[in-house]
C-alpha cells in the first residue's frame, strides 16, 4: 500500500550519485585544490611559487596567499596566464578566476 503524497521514483545508481554528493560536501574542491597542489612551481614559475601558494577554492575561485603586496600585485597581473595554465593542467575543473592577498608565509 502507497503513503498519501509520496511518489514512487526510479531508483539511481549509485556510482551517478557520488559525483554529486562529493561536490556538495566539497569533496571536489579539497580535490582540485591538492592537484593544484601538487603542480603549482610548474604553473606559477619557482620564484613565484616561493612566495604565493594556494589555500582555497571557494566556487570557481582560486584563492591564493602571498607573503607581500609586490607578490600579490604580481600574481594579479599575471591571473590570466596563471588561469590558462590551470586550465591546461586540470581541464573543465580549473578555477576561472584568481584572487590573491596577503596569507601565512608560503611553505
Amino acid at each position: 500500500m502507497r503513503r498519501p503524497g509520496k511518489r514512487r521514483t526510479r531508483p539511481e545508481a549509485l556510482g551517478a550519485l557520488v559525483p554529486a554528493l562529493l561536490e556538495d560536501l566539497g569533496f571536489e574542491a579539497t580535490r582540485t585544490l591538492s592537484r593544484i597542489v601538487e603542480r603549482w612551481e610548474t604553473i606559477v614559475g619557482r620564484e613565484a611559487a616561493l612566495h604565493v601558494r594556494p589555500a582555497a577554492i571557494r566556487g570557481e575561485t582560486l584563492e591564493a596567499e602571498a607573503d607581500s603586496s609586490v607578490w600579490v600585485q604580481t600574481l594579479r597581473l599575471r591571473s590570466p596566464e596563471v588561469l590558462a595554465r590551470l586550465a591546461a593542467e586540470l581541464g573543465a575543473g580549473a578555477p576561472r578566476a584568481l584572487w590573491v592577498r596577503i596569507g601565512g608565509r608560503p611553505q
